[in-house]
């Protein structure tokens, strides 16, 4: 029991040798920043209107370029799909199939009949 109680305390004493010296070294360094004045005074004159003019610039850049990149790349490839399809796409006989499946209340299907 008595070497576990030395290893643990060894161990207690390095961590707690470790963490003084890192707080001596962060206090260094917050002591350094502060003598050197790096933290410059907030501006807070027009604060409102320099956020303000930063989020409209931003929002029309973001905007402008999302509305070119539907333009120029998806919009010529959806132009492509369309194309295609209407190549092979005959009204008539689309009109003809709806026609015969009874969808249609004003034109009658081919068989039935007038009387209906």
């Amino acid at each position: 029991k008595s070497r576990s109680f030395k290893s643990n305390h060894f161990f207690c004493r390095q961590v707690a040798y470790r963490l003084v010296h890192l707080s001596c070294v962060l206090v260094r360094i917050f002591a350094l920043n502060m003598t050197a004045g790096l933290i410059p005074k907030p501006n807070l004159k027009n604060l409102h209107n320099i956020w303000l003019l930063k989020s409209v610039a931003l929002g029309s850049v973001l905007s402008l370029s999302v509305s070119c990149y539907l333009y120029f790349v998806k919009n010529p490839k959806r132009k492509q799909i369309y194309a295609d399809f209407y190549k092979t796409y005959d009204a008539e006989k689309e009109f003809d199939r709806i026609r015969n499946l009874g969808l249609f209340d004003s034109v009658k299907p081919d068989g039935a009949s007038e009387g209906d």
